[in-house]
């Protein structure tokens, strides 16, 4: 048995996660406290990870994250090559579910946008 230092709970060890860090190898708060704690600190930092998202893509693609938008709308979020509908980097689960911009090296002109499949075939085919 074990005292929850969150909700002050005594309950069974199996109601605790395994921690190599205790004396007693189990975490101090139980399973159903953590997983509330986690749950409200995603909602909470949601706005954090959105902001992240675009700071991002303005990095990456010296382009603000509306022109981004913008670029994705105009080609109806469907890659240029294969033409499969993706979502834009907000939306996506992962890198590889949203568009890519796809840059002209010798120009610097924004082309178009690609999925991660033909983005990746591109950039080893050594057609940037």
């Amino acid at each position: 048995m074990k005292t929850c230092t969150l909700c002050r709970q005594l309950k069974l060890h199996s109601e605790f996660s395994k921690s190599k860090r205790t004396s007693d190898g189990f975490h101090n708060w139980c399973k159903s406290c953590r997983n509330h704690r986690r749950r409200q600190q995603y909602a909470e930092n949601q706005g954090i990870r959105l902001s992240d998202k675009k700071r991002k893509i303005t990095q990456q693609y010296q382009m603000e994250y509306e022109s981004y938008e913008a670029l994705c709308a105009r080609a109806d979020h469907r890659c240029m090559i294969c033409h499969q509908q993706k979502q834009g980097r907000l939306e996506a689960s992962s890198k590889a579910d949203a568009l890519h911009v796809d840059i002209d090296k010798t120009g610097g002109r924004r082309v178009g946008v690609l999925c991660d499949r033909c983005n990746t075939i591109v950039i080893q085919a050594g057609d940037d």
